[in-house]
């Protein structure tokens, strides 16, 4: 018998290895797909049914959930198949509680009594998400710490006449609305705004933090710098690239990036993480810094960088893998895309269940779970473009 076809010979690379290929990412895969498509199910499947009833198909899914883990926990033996299998409908579970949770709780607090009752009231106040120019102002979620001066942890959206630092503190006064109920009303649930603040006076009571304080430092010296030798709606583009702010575009150019579908472009990925880090690693390897140290400022740049562009979910996807990389070549355990990109998702929706609304997220792990099944393809590609097919030319 020839080494063509023998079991396990090379000759046998088109259907042995192919084959026992595809059911190790049929196996392996199965779960990534479903956490990214199902958690946007279960997200919706969730918000009809807030309210008590909600809490109580929530108590039932995470029982359904805790079983489901049981018993994949149990088929871990040798049921690798059915592990599989039951890791899709446990995926759900733990999302749809997760997000039933999270809507009910958003409907009980002081900020939708204040709605529903109406009048006005004294709040206090810190800018959480980065202001976006709007016709009307400048449109931000508040963290609202105190009601008429009782405590309170509740989010709300709010238009302002200035835009105000990420973290400043506020003293406003304002009346409070529903949120819409629309698409831009679920886009705010996302943010886990609870209502819709009407401002009548917005007083600054305190600065940032020093985190809030230096990030903001860094994205005026990058404003700076854009416009310096460029026109202000290129350099605007420019800033945009690189840490998604958007404030030096010009109102008609964000419209027509709207309309014809190109809004991304100023939309910070995961593909600036990479550039960021390996262009840190690059300085690092050339400094010939430790190991170790190397790590750890890659590690420490994960979330700064993260911060710096305002917690976009793509750069979130792709941070935590880059952190889940990292600590896996520390300890020096075996790195495989497919769990890192599994993980990154998992990690994201235990912290944050109404990350599933976010098509940021979903876009974010679609395209890096293509990249991936296709990258055999792209590769041979790239050796059948090189002149002699040298081993260099795949990297």
């Amino acid at each position: 018998m020839s080494a063509s076809t023998r079991g396990g010979g090379p000759g046998e690379a088109p259907h042995g290895r192919s084959a026992r290929h595809g059911v190790r990412t049929a196996l392996v895969l199965g779960p990534i797909v479903p956490i990214t498509f199902t958690a946007l199910l279960a997200g919706q499947a969730a918000r009809p049914v807030a309210g008590s009833a909600g809490l109580a198909v929530a108590v039932v899914a995470a029982a359904a959930a805790l079983l489901l883990v049981a018993v994949v926990h149990t088929a871990r033996r040798g049921a690798t198949f059915l592990a599989a299998l039951l890791l899709v409908p446990a995926t759900f579970a733990v999302t749809l509680a997760g997000v039933v949770v999270r809507v009910a709780t958003h409907d009980e607090g002081l900020l939708p009594a204040l709605a529903a009752r109406g009048g006005a009231a004294m709040m206090e106040a810190t800018v959480a998400t980065e202001p976006r120019r709007t016709t009307r102002g400048f449109r931000t979620v508040l963290r609202v710490t105190a009601v008429d001066g009782v405590p309170t942890r509740e989010r709300a959206a709010a238009v302002l006449e200035t835009s105000p630092v990420l973290g400043t503190h506020l003293r406003l006064r304002a009346t409070a609305r529903p949120l819409p109920e629309d698409g831009f009303g679920r886009w705010l649930a996302q943010k886990h705004a609870a209502v819709v603040l009407d401002v009548r006076r917005a007083d600054v009571t305190a600065p940032p933090g020093l985190l809030g304080a230096s990030s903001e430092w860094v994205r005026a010296r990058i404003r700076t710098a854009a416009t310096r030798h460029a026109a202000a709606d290129a350099g605007g583009l420019l800033v945009g690239f690189v840490t998604g702010d958007t404030r030096l575009l010009p109102e008609e150019d964000v419209g027509a990036m709207r309309a014809t579908g190109l809004s991304h472009l100023t939309a910070v990925s995961g593909s600036n993480v990479a550039v960021l880090l390996g262009g840190i690693a690059a300085l690092l390897l050339a400094a010939r810094v430790g190991a170790r140290t190397r790590w750890a400022v890659l590690a420490a740049t994960v979330p700064w960088f993260a911060f710096l562009t305002r917690l976009e979910p793509s750069v979130l996807r792709a941070g935590v893998m880059a952190l889940l990389v990292i600590g896996a070549s520390v300890r020096g355990v075996a790195r495989d895309a497919r769990h890192l990109l599994a993980g990154a998702v998992l990690l994201l929706l235990a912290l944050d269940p109404l990350l599933s609304w976010s098509l940021g997220l979903l876009l974010s792990a679609g395209a890096t779970l293509g990249c991936w099944c296709w990258r055999r393809r792209w590769r041979d590609g790239w050796r059948a473009g090189c002149p002699g097919r040298s081993p260099s030319c795949s990297g």
